[in-house]
């Protein structure tokens, strides 16, 4: 089992172009990550809790498998409340 903690800091682009960025739109994340490993299955699970890129909160959960380790499958899912428009996804 492993706790860790992510974030990211982004401004977008300007449509159109290469490097020119819109000032006034900066967008972030704050997640708490917490992983445990099920070695008999060789299967990895994740679960996050926190602000994500469009400003939701809510959690998010994942499940990976190695195949011979060349692949991996995986699939996740999001439980997230939205106060901007005040609906539940």
């Amino acid at each position: 089992m492993a706790i860790g903690a992510s974030g990211d800091w982004v401004r977008k682009r300007v449509p159109g172009t290469n490097f020119e960025l819109f000032d006034d739109q900066n967008y972030y994340t704050a997640l708490g990550n917490l992983y445990t490993y099920i070695k008999p299955l060789d299967i990895t699970l994740l679960s996050q809790y926190g602000r994500f890129l469009g400003g939701d909160v809510g959690w998010r959960f994942e499940a990976r498998h190695g195949y011979r380790r060349l692949v991996q499958f995986y699939g996740y899912g999001c439980i997230s409340y939205s106060s901007k428009q005040g609906i539940q996804r």
